[in-house]
């Protein structure tokens, strides 16, 4: 017998020949509703009348899709997951006073719906995600955000105080944004020195918001509400944003002086035969025993077109 995740019994599985009873298939999602993930799946099993519907991947891009499923009409609070032509559930129902851990589908044509539904449901939640991703990347972004301290982190938290972002949650963009963000508030902060001046630099409003993060920012525990489009703050984003702009713009040009030089001690290479030591790109300490001393890391051209990385011990 195959193994499962779930070491308890299924519904059908012992002895059972998979046959195409199309009398056991009491409805199912037709055309254009089972390519949209929605309708149901339902059919009657060991005595009882299963039905599975609403599957939801578990965060966009997952293989890991969640059903809604209810037994003889009672909805159940677990969730199912379909592997194969098997149901599973996320915990354990009594059925007949067995204990079980999912249901066989009876049906080939229902499982292979099942699966339709399913790959359905993961097309959709990514076409959700990406089009909630470009949106979020032409500017659509939060503009108000709550904001709280961790006393044991010292780490600043933030999370949207409205509109559903879930779609971008854990995306490089959501990531980078958060980041970011931070970063903001904590400059003013570092500027301003003292917390009670921050707090009012960036139009903190105290809320009555508590969660279980052990909170800082007001001695209550309460998180702070802060509007994004707050003068000092966009003063701040502009600034960073001009920053990096600057940075990127050095490192480009530091970049195109690196490779011209490359070129020219390669062309220097291969015109005398020998290598053409070019830069020091690091060092670091030699074997003691062998009395090499500080050893520095080479960029040399050599005479194939290359560029290579020398040790070469300073003593």
């Amino acid at each position: 017998m195959q193994k499962y995740i779930y070491p308890h019994a299924y519904v059908g599985i012992e002895g059972e020949k998979m046959e195409n009873q199309n009398s056991n298939c009491l409805s199912a999602p037709r055309g254009e509703e089972a390519e949209k993930g929605g309708g149901a799946i339902e059919f009657q099993k060991a005595g009882h009348t299963w039905k599975f519907w609403n599957p939801k991947p578990e965060y966009p891009g997952s293989f890991e899709v969640r059903w809604e499923f209810a037994v003889d009409g009672q909805r159940q609070p677990w969730k199912a997951y379909l592997a194969g032509d098997i149901f599973r559930f996320s915990s354990e129902i009594k059925i007949d006073g067995q204990k079980v851990g999912g249901v066989r589908i009876p049906d080939r044509k229902l499982e292979e719906l099942a699966w339709e539904m399913k790959r359905a449901s993961m097309r959709a939640a990514r076409e959700a995600r990406d089009s909630a991703l470009a949106e979020f990347r032409a500017g659509k972004t939060p503009t108000k955000i709550y904001i709280g301290i961790g006393g044991d982190t010292h780490r600043m938290y933030v999370c949207p105080a409205e509109g559903d972002w879930t779609l971008l949650d854990g995306t490089d963009d959501w990531k980078a944004w958060e980041a970011k963000v931070v970063q903001v508030l904590e400059r003013i902060w570092h500027d301003c020195g003292d917390k009670s001046v921050w707090l009012a630099k960036i139009g903190c409003q105290k809320t009555d918001m508590t969660t279980g993060l052990f909170n800082v920012l007001y001695d209550d525990g309460t998180w702070g509400l802060v509007d994004l489009r707050n003068p000092t703050i966009q003063a701040e984003f502009a600034k960073m944003d001009a920053e990096a702009r600057a940075k990127a713009e050095a490192a480009a040009k530091a970049k195109a002086e690196r490779e011209q030089e490359n070129a020219r001690a390669i062309a220097e290479a291969r015109r005398t035969g020998k290598a053409v030591y070019i830069r020091v790109v690091g060092h670091y300490e030699g074997n003691d025993d062998e009395e090499e001393g500080l050893v520095e890391v080479w960029e040399v051209a050599t005479p194939d077109g290359k560029v290579v990385c020398k040790d070469i011990p300073t003593h």
